[in-house]
């Protein structure tokens, strides 16, 4: 173990939450980032992902088992909840929806364990979030919608930017908000929702179809054909209304339309495994174009010729993030590109051990153009960071 490994798995044991167990959320269990005592859906989920090389060392099955533990009447596992248990957004309104990443984890801890009985007791579930999801926030055309934080990524500016006066979608008032509201129910971006189709969440409803075909594969469950189909369904559906030939890449859709933005969610059908073979060289191109995701640290959650791109960062603006850069490597891998994601991992790798080299500390996020932390960003982040510092190099490098 490095010294910036041992740092992680240090900064990451500091976070535990410890204390008596309650009857709703049991401890300890992992922290999801900052100074955080609320339980983070797609954070756990995340942070587990790196977690899970230290089992004997770091809660990483109490920690998800929270969340199965919190799930709702109606299979709405929210988004965030507080330290007592009490969900922190409305089922009334998307942000309380976060990007079904679970049933991801749940396959990659069985990939380590080989514990299909853990499997077979989280698949209930995972099942029951799933159908809460298409349920709710699946369109007349079955693609899928979203809500600026519900997607994670708080601030990306995904709509076309002469549109800000008419997102009137579902509004996020202040009752739908537990404790703290901060003014967010203010934020005009919080009434881009229903209108839009959001090509992340569409890709990871496809993928999550997919972790759990392959989880009634593992289990000998017989819905798995029923999960192949969904997959086919929605990949068929993000390939005929998502894809732009021209950029060669997938976009979001807004009142019917092509959003000709690129973001980072655009690469979400890699993994999901729905991208046409003739398709995913184009898309990969993107992560070594100056012009759009080629950034000195990859990768760039906003393309570096869009309007609103940060150099500093901007959070979700520009910033490289653990979650989503892993997303990509995993993806690239999925499609067979595992030159490139080495590249690409190796690149990061080099830049988080310079930042950490200079600051002693693991970051929330990191410039896109710089060996520099985002701007905003927070120190010891471990947290999904421990992404870059553990997964990546085990499984890229």
């Amino acid at each position: 173990m490095n010294e910036m490994e041992a740092r992680t798995l240090e900064i990451a044991r500091k976070k535990l939450e410890t204390g008596a167990s309650g009857e709703r959320i049991h401890r300890p269990r992992l922290g999801t980032g900052g100074d955080f005592a609320d339980v983070f859906f797609w954070d756990t989920a995340f942070t587990v992902m790196w977690a899970k090389y230290y089992p004997d060392r770091l809660p990483v099955h109490t920690s998800l088992d929270n969340l199965y533990r919190l799930q709702g009447e109606h299979g709405l596992i929210n988004r965030q909840y507080l330290p007592t248990g009490e969900p922190k957004w409305s089922s009334e309104h998307p942000i309380s929806v976060a990007p079904p990443v679970l049933s991801w984890a749940e396959l990659d801890l069985y990939r380590l364990t080989s514990d299909s009985a853990r499997l077979e007791r989280v698949y209930a579930p995972l099942v029951r979030h799933h159908e809460y999801i298409a349920a709710t926030l699946r369109g007349d055309d079955g693609l899928y919608w979203s809500d600026a934080l519900g997607c994670g990524m708080d601030n990306l500016p995904r709509w076309h930017r002469d549109w800000c006066d008419i997102c009137d979608g579902l509004r996020l008032e202040a009752h739908h908000i537990a404790g703290e509201t901060h003014g967010i129910h203010e934020n005009p971006a919080m009434r881009w929702n229903r209108h839009g189709r959001w090509v992340d969440l569409s890709a990871q409803m496809a993928y999550d179809a997919w972790c759990l075909a392959e989880i009634t594969a593992a289990t000998g469950s017989q819905d798995q054909q029923k999960w192949r189909a969904e997959h086919s369904e929605l990949g068929r559906l993000v390939n005929e209304l998502m894809w732009n030939d021209e950029l060669g890449f997938y976009v979001d859709l807004g009142y019917g339309r092509q959003v000709q933005r690129l973001h980072v969610g655009g690469f979400w059908p890699l993994i999901a495994r729905i991208v046409p073979a003739d398709r995913a060289d184009r898309i990969a191109a993107h992560l070594e174009d100056a012009a759009t995701f080629g950034t000195q640290m990859p990768v760039a959650t906003l393309a570096r010729n869009d309007p609103d791109f940060d150099p500093a960062g901007g959070y979700w603006r520009g910033a490289s993030w653990a979650p989503t850069t892993y997303m990509v490597l995993r993806g690239l891998a999925a499609a067979g590109l595992e030159e490139l994601a080495a590249r690409l991992a190796g690149r990061a790798y080099a830049t988080v051990a310079e930042v950490y080299r200079e600051t002693g500390t693991i970051w929330e996020n990191y410039a896109p153009l710089a060996p520099a932390p985002g701007r905003p960003g927070q120190p010891d982040f471990c947290g999904w960071s421990g992404l870059y510092t553990v997964a990546i190099p085990r499984e890229f490098m």
